[in-house]
């Protein structure tokens, strides 16, 4: 987990000063966000592709990765003691969690948004759906980290995002 976390900062600092160099001017510039957003995804991989410190070779990736709870048991958590409370509500849950390995992305989306931006059926259903391709979240943090502190703080902002990560 430490060496996750020492990887994004490398990876941070290293375009983090690239974009300060230029960020001001594409914000100002007639870029879409949309555009922005794509062109931090394509170098946030592009720059993990240089990673230093990769796996050992031959390795199984997720042999090191954390075991996270079912999507379904965070969209539940998140929804509180009465909203997974019937069977309606848990398919519904269920079915917006479909094509989630685990809940990391439900969890780190909702924990981005806030209390108030994920405590809904209707807003865990479309995060879920969001995160469909994202089992992974250090690309959504890496992009909302250089978006800045209202760059992903609403349901939209946060699908744009999830959208342009997706597969990747």
């Amino acid at each position: 987990m430490k060496l996750k976390l020492q990887i994004s900062l490398i990876t941070f600092c290293i375009w983090g000063s690239a974009f300060s160099a230029t960020g001001a001017s594409q914000i100002s510039s007639d870029m879409k966000k949309s555009e922005i957003i794509k062109k931090w995804v394509d170098q946030f991989y592009h720059a993990s592709q240089f990673n230093l410190f990769s796996r050992t070779e031959g390795r199984h990736p997720h042999c090191d990765e954390p075991i996270y709870p079912s999507c379904t048991d965070v969209a539940c958590e998140k929804l509180g003691p009465y909203g997974c409370d019937t069977l309606s509500e848990i398919k519904q849950v269920g079915t917006s969690c479909r094509g989630n390995p685990n809940g990391n992305c439900l969890s780190t989306v909702c924990d981005n948004l806030g209390a108030f931006g994920c405590d809904t059926e209707t807003e865990i259903t479309e995060v879920a759906r969001a995160c469909v391709g994202n089992s992974e979240t250090d690309c959504y943090v890496s992009v909302c980290e250089r978006l800045g502190r209202f760059g992903c703080d609403s349901l939209s902002e946060v699908k744009e995002v999830l959208k342009a990560c997706s597969g990747n």
